[in-house]
């Protein structure tokens, strides 16, 4: 497809070139004439040009999608100052992009007309990387001839290729270009497919570069094929477009109302003064398109037919024009999107740019992690992830982001165990979850220095109902089994242990003989009742209850009792020599508190 489209558009571009006629010195009240009717009028060119339009109608653009094509000005002056003759001023240039993005979306001065979903933007790179403005300024003092008073005509071709080599960076293949030069007759003219040249003092109009674009989008006048009388009169009078076969005769397009070129869109002309090219219906919108050469500062709309045109004229034939790469970046990184964030530890987010070509993906160290336009991550802690883009063989600088990782609050379930492997670099704590991380077992802070790396393994269990000990001294149903891979009965750390207020109450309501734990956060005496017991040495069967382990049981003073209000739990820290279980009591009821 990309080599018939390639081919067909040479030929016809060549034969668009050929067939420009002489200029003529039709002027309106308050718009010169467009030149692109001495492009278009071949009989040949038209055919062929229907003939594209009917087959671009099988593969159109969805009409609800919004394309941003790639825009480049280019001014042609004798050496002037910017702002000043021919060079023409950046606001001007950004005047001309509002005009036309207004246009195209019917806003502002042409809020009566229809959104193409069409939008225009300057280039922000070149096809060799390099970053650019969208705004070339060329002196073209030397071309033969463009210094003399007329300019560049229609019809001379030999300056106009001499004026589009001076500079080649970019093609009509690439991009949208704009040029402003010298033109005596024409407020500007332009090819299907081509190129725009806009006449530097019209730059500003509201008529001229949107009515140039309709032409490189194949959009015909909406008169076309009017013919004048002939002796010339004047004024000058016109005979009627045909329109027998509306998608094929006069514009090609069945809902413009064919009409001719002498009439202006003044308020009379709107409403009353009939249209006898379309069976005398009084001339209404059709005379405010902007694709007609109505005078009157009206013209401000383009028919649903028209936009379908251009639309399906771009997908097919323009596609580069599309998501262009021109539109990157490249001296910045892509913008990083990540949804959501923050994650829940073991769930997963999607990391994504506004990238228009590749992006590769990497970790905090550079490491590449995939070549794809999004990355699924599913980080347990604050994760660092990177981005560069790359069009073609353009990449940009990295861009850094961090997936942030709401750690769990729910706390372990019965039988919850798991391993975590610490380095002889980790001196900070380190929370171990259930296997799915949806869950906390425990957190650990060593605080013995180890040389080699070790994995504590952590595990829940949660007795059916509160059990005693042969004492009859009763232990919480949750409690832990703690164990290191190495340095078992010597290893020094900290530990927070997780619990439930259920738990806690549960515990209260078998309890006989021995004092309460805390019923709620602010329980200050049932706080001062919680006593950690730790029994040594290895649980001697899957009974591990205090009383089921080869070493002694040891009792502990909690170093921190916090009641987590957000979480809707305890957590109490305790610092200890040697792991093992880990089991909650509190002491028999009438002893004295510790102090």
């Amino acid at each position: 497809m990309k080599k018939l489209y390639t081919s067909i558009r040479a030929y016809t571009l060549l034969l668009l070139t050929f067939f420009i006629f002489k200029a003529n010195n039709i002027k309106a009240q308050d718009l010169l004439d467009c030149g692109s009717d001495r492009i278009h009028q071949s009989d040949f060119i038209k055919k062929q040009i229907a003939k594209r339009v009917q087959g671009a109608r099988v593969a159109a653009l969805d009409p609800n999608q919004v394309i941003t094509l790639p825009v480049v000005f280019i001014v042609h002056h004798l050496g002037e100052a910017i702002g000043t003759g021919l060079n023409v001023s950046n606001a001007d240039l950004m005047t001309a992009l509002t005009n036309l993005n207004n246009a195209y979306a019917a806003t502002d001065y042409y809020i009566g007309g229809i959104n193409t979903k069409i939008k225009f933007a300057l280039v922000k790179s070149d096809k060799a990387c390099n970053p650019t403005t969208g705004i070339i300024r060329i002196n073209s003092s030397s071309i033969p001839g463009y210094s003399l008073p007329k300019g560049v005509e229609i019809d001379d071709y030999e300056m106009q290729d001499s004026l589009i080599n001076q500079n080649t960076t970019f093609t009509s293949d690439d991009c949208i270009i704009i040029r402003t030069a010298k033109i005596q007759s024409y407020s500007g003219f332009a090819s299907f497919y081509g190129q725009a040249f806009i006449r530097h003092d019209y730059i500003t109009s509201k008529y001229t570069v949107p009515h140039e674009l309709g032409h490189i989008f194949t959009l015909y006048h909406t008169f076309e094929g009017d013919a004048e009388v002939k002796p010339t009169t004047s004024p000058r009078t016109y005979v009627c477009p045909p329109n027998a076969d509306p998608n094929n005769d006069g514009d090609q397009i069945s809902d413009t109302a064919p009409h001719t070129r002498e009439r202006s869109c003044s308020t009379a002309n709107i409403a009353t003064t009939p249209n006898v090219c379309d069976g005398n219906a009084v001339y209404g919108n059709s005379l405010k398109n902007i694709m007609s050469y109505s005078s009157g500062n009206c013209m401000d709309r383009f028919t649903p037919g028209q936009i379908a045109r251009m639309r399906e004229q771009i997908s097919l034939f323009l596609p580069d024009w599309i998501n262009s790469k021109l539109l990157v970046d490249v001296t910045n990184p892509p913008l990083i999107s990540i949804t959501p964030n923050p994650i829940n530890r073991g769930s997963s987010t999607t990391l994504s740019t506004n990238c228009i070509g590749t992006v590769k993906w990497y970790n905090s160290s550079n490491v590449l992690l995939a070549t794809q336009a999004t990355y699924t991550a599913s980080p347990l802690t604050n994760t660092i992830y990177k981005a560069d883009c790359r069009t073609t063989s353009c990449t940009s600088p990295k861009r850094t982001d961090t997936v942030e990782v709401s750690q769990p609050i729910i706390i372990s379930n019965n039988s919850d165990q798991t391993s975590l492997n610490f380095g002889t670099t980790d001196t900070n704590s380190k929370s171990i979850y259930s296997t799915d991380n949806q869950r906390i077992i425990t957190s650990v802070k060593l605080l013995t220095s180890i040389t080699s790396a070790l994995q504590i393994n952590a595990k829940t269990t949660i007795d059916p109902n509160v059990d005693s000990t042969s004492s009859g001294r009763k232990y919480l149903q949750r409690h832990y089994d703690i164990v290191p891979s190495a340095l078992e009965s010597t290893l020094q750390a900290e530990i927070t242990l997780y619990y439930s207020q259920a738990e806690f109450n549960a515990y209260n309501s078998a309890n006989s003989g021995y004092k309460d734990l805390p019923t709620n956060g602010i329980d200050n005496e049932g706080i001062d009742n919680i006593r950690i017991f730790q029994a040594h040495g290895t649980a001697l069967s899957s009974d591990n209850s205090p009383e089921n382990y080869s070493g002694t049981t040891e009792e502990l003073t909690p170093t921190s009792i916090v009641w987590n209000a957000t979480a809707a739990r305890w957590e109490i820290t305790i610092r200890v020599t040697g792991f093992s279980g880990f089991f909650i009591m509190t002491p028999q009821a009438g002893s004295l508190p510790l102090t």
